[in-house]
């Protein structure tokens, strides 16, 4: 299978991205989006990466789940499921919302306010509601978006990275290598190696006209024993 494809239930390749989009918009469970990007596999019955979808029958499977209506409210939470819980319990983080926190802290920098990761960089962070820590226990999950002709600072991070560009094009700089990618692209960044990203997107190519990346990581297991350390442009943080 090429690198960023995935197949669709009858078996047809379609783009990595449509089948990543597809989950957020479908609501399947937010630890089968690592999943489907590392292994590039979707069925459209099932969940992603073909573990059985909780309705085998897609056209029975609610709006929205469960979940959903129990912590998919910001900034609310039901009393009566009240305490931290290891993974996340909700199952469903919509595509709308993602677009939309990304959108909206690119807007709220240029009204000159503050919001963004650095200039024309914004990035949010998938997290249990329950507890505002990562969404699973192992696993970090972020999604970047980098305004067109915007270059990320060389960051530095104990554990490693893999990335999937969503949306747009750009160079990625990754030690002493660096590419071009676009959409549909993997790519891995090791650890403490640093990596810099430079959006080239435009409205041809990007429905935000940015260049997008999801990123998933081992990050928590390096905090969990006090070992993650970031370093941008040699700033111990």
């Amino acid at each position: 299978m090429l690198p960023g494809r995935a197949r669709s239930a009858d078996g047809r390749p379609e783009p990595l991205r449509d089948a990543l989009r597809r989950c957020l918009e479908r609501g399947d469970d937010a630890s089968d989006l690592p999943r489907l990007v590392a292994h590039g596999r979707h069925r459209e019955g099932d969940g992603c990466y073909g573990v059985p979808a909780r309705t085998l029958d897609r056209h029975q499977t609610p709006e929205r789940s469960r979940s959903q209506r129990l912590w998919g409210h910001p900034g609310i939470s039901p009393v009566s499921q009240l305490g931290q819980t290891a993974g996340s319990p909700l199952l469903c983080y919509r595509w709308h919302d993602t677009d939309s926190a990304l959108a909206d802290q690119l807007a709220l920098e240029r009204e000159g306010y503050p919001g963004v990761i650095e200039p024309g960089h914004a990035l949010i962070r998938f997290t249990n509601p329950t507890s505002g820590g990562d969404v699973l226990p192992t696993i970090r999950a972020q999604f970047h978006r980098v305004d067109a002709g915007t270059e990320t600072a060389p960051l530095r991070e104990t554990g490693s990275s893999v990335y999937q560009v969503f949306d747009g094009s750009g160079r990625i700089t990754v030690g002493d290598y660096s590419w071009s990618v676009s959409r549909g692209d993997l790519f891995v960044v090791p650890s403490w190696v640093p990596f810099s990203a430079r959006s080239e997107a435009s409205a041809s190519d990007s429905d935000s006209g940015a260049l997008d990346l999801f990123q998933f990581s081992d990050a928590p297991i390096f905090a969990k024993l006090n070992l993650f350390r970031s370093e941008v442009e040699g700033d111990a943080q």
